[in-house]
């Protein structure tokens, strides 16, 4: 079971052994798996066994017994973890200039630990919910590519934004009238957010004017995109007072023009 076998008639058709059948006239039989919708029955001489090689450098070392130093083992180990994100480690602990407070720290555990990449945060005010934010975002910035990251805060708090953000190394740019509808235009021409506002902050007083939402006569908006603008990560401040019913309302419209979206 699990062998793989070529056909000796036609040496390319492969496959692996999945079930082995009764014998005919003292002949063993296998069944084999070729793909989805071709699976063939074969008497033992009609298949050549494929050797096994080993999966990697590793198994082949130890077939061999070619044993590692204690160094290696350790590179070795070190490089695993790096290509492969542990859910029990905290890759951004000491990437931002900010005094440790363990408790900020347990919104990036909870998302990590999610099954969707999706989460509210809903601490009293002054606790650090920007803080939490930005480490959320340099701990998601080790494991994958955040190459587009967009902040949708009210307008007076922007410029904090902005700063907060610069503890983390992180420079964004604050979108006026003037560069959202750039950026707009830019998708609608290059299919893609310009790379010049990878890293945006817009404010809900302007996000959410129709011209920018829906379009209009000579420009088109979010909503009417066609490829719509994709962000790895998009941050959404003071979500839970009266901007609610915006983000809402837009959610909605999102999903009703992109109804794959998820």
């Amino acid at each position: 079971m699990g062998q793989i076998v070529a056909v000796r008639a036609d040496p390319a058709r492969k496959g692996p052994i999945i079930s082995e059948l009764e014998p005919v006239d003292g002949r063993r039989r296998f069944r084999v798996f070729h793909s989805s919708d071709v699976v063939r029955d074969y008497v033992e001489d009609q298949l050549n066994e494929i050797p096994l090689e080993p999966a990697s450098s590793w198994a082949s070392a130890l077939i061999e017994q070619e044993w590692l130093t204690p160094a290696v083992l350790r590179a070795a180990l070190v490089a695993t973890r790096l290509n492969n994100p542990q859910l029990d480690h905290i890759y951004a602990l000491q990437a931002a200039r900010i005094r440790y407070i363990p408790f900020q720290f347990k919104p990036v555990i909870r998302m990590l630990r999610a099954d969707r990449p999706r989460l509210l945060i809903a601490d009293d005010v002054g606790v650090g919910k920007t803080i939490e934010a930005g480490l959320i975002l340099k701990e998601l910035s080790t494991r994958q590519s955040l190459d587009r990251v967009l902040v949708l805060c009210p307008k007076a708090l922007t410029f904090k934004w902005r700063q907060e953000m610069r503890r983390f190394d992180e420079d964004f740019r604050l979108l006026t009238a003037q560069g959202l509808r750039y950026c707009l235009d830019e998708v609608r021409l290059e299919g893609q957010w310009p790379l010049e506002y990878a890293r945006s902050i817009v404010h809900y007083e302007l996000f959410r004017l129709e011209p920018y939402l829906t379009g209009d006569a000579t420009h088109p908006g979010l909503l009417e995109l066609d490829p719509p603008p994709w962000f790895d990560l998009v941050i959404a401040d003071e979500a839970h007072r009266s901007q609610y019913d915006f983000i809402d309302g837009f959610a909605r419209k999102v999903r009703e023009a992109l109804p794959n979206a998820s």
